[in-house]
């Protein structure tokens, strides 16, 4: 079987608001984050897996967090080249890897979001 790409989404909800650094020096309480990825797999399946304990591992202290998937799309090898190595936000970024290997490729940074309106 030969591995596919795929562009993920996630929404991360901590358990309970965590302090965050947003710049040097400033902190928010923070109820969540927004998260894109890419990632090489067998499967979307597998490929969601990996995103869902990449997130996991970097949240250890919040177990009880939550991971839900807004969108997967599935980046055809023929497509992949145009998508993907002509996107200089991604092959530029320090999270880039080689996406014909196994694994997340990309990461964009977090986009955190608070319970209401205010503070961001």
């Amino acid at each position: 079987m030969q591995l596919k790409a795929f562009y993920i989404n996630v929404e991360v909800q901590f358990s309970s608001p965590m302090r965050v650094e947003m710049s040097e020096g400033h902190t928010q309480e923070v109820a969540g984050f927004l998260q894109e990825f890419g990632c090489s797999a067998l499967s979307q399946e597998a490929a969601l897996a990996c995103v869902e304990k990449a997130v996991r591992q970097d949240y250890q202290d919040d177990p009880e967090l939550t991971v839900e998937f807004t969108w997967c799309g599935y980046i055809p090898p023929e497509l992949f080249k145009q998508e993907i190595f002509m996107d200089d936000d991604i092959v530029s970024s320090p999270t880039f890897t080689d996406p014909e290997q196994e694994g997340i490729w990309y990461s964009t940074g977090h986009a955190y979001y608070c319970d209401s309106a205010e503070g961001i």
